[in-house]
């Protein structure tokens, strides 16, 4: 196992970013039971609702997670160059996180730079992936 240590970073915001998700369920479910939402029940698109936008932002990491993996397990099975998916992969959870935190907040010009920040992590690590395939 040697050679992952390379790819710790990566590792670590794969990991922190899984978790970061278990919490936005658990936020959203709190949020929807002091809502009064019923299960299974569309959730009424009012973005003054803090439950509205727990739930946004729990799709929003949803709608990217899977670009976010697959460049992960390709870039360590391909043997990526270490620096360039690390480093992609860390921007990527923060900016995740910031995504979230200012959704939450309802901080919507701040939040697009925050999705702007993952996209050019998942990028960066787009490039580390394609860099070993070519």
């Amino acid at each position: 196992m040697e050679w992952l240590a390379s790819y710790h970073w990566t590792l670590a915001a794969t990991a922190l970013t899984g978790l970061m998700i278990f919490v936005q369920a658990l936020v959203v479910d709190v949020a929807g039971m002091k809502a009064g939402h019923r299960a299974g029940h569309p959730v009424a698109p009012d973005r003054g609702s803090f439950h509205f936008r727990a739930t946004r932002a729990l799709a929003n990491t949803n709608e990217t997670v899977a670009i976010f993996l697959c460049l992960v397990v390709a870039g360590v099975l391909l043997g990526a160059e270490a620096d360039p998916l690390n480093w992609g992969a860390v921007l990527y959870f923060a900016g995740r996180l910031a995504h979230m935190t200012l959704y939450y907040a309802n901080l919507a010009p701040a939040r697009s730079v925050a999705f702007g920040i993952s996209l050019a992590g998942a990028a960066l690590m787009g490039w580390a992936v394609l860099g070993q395939i070519l």
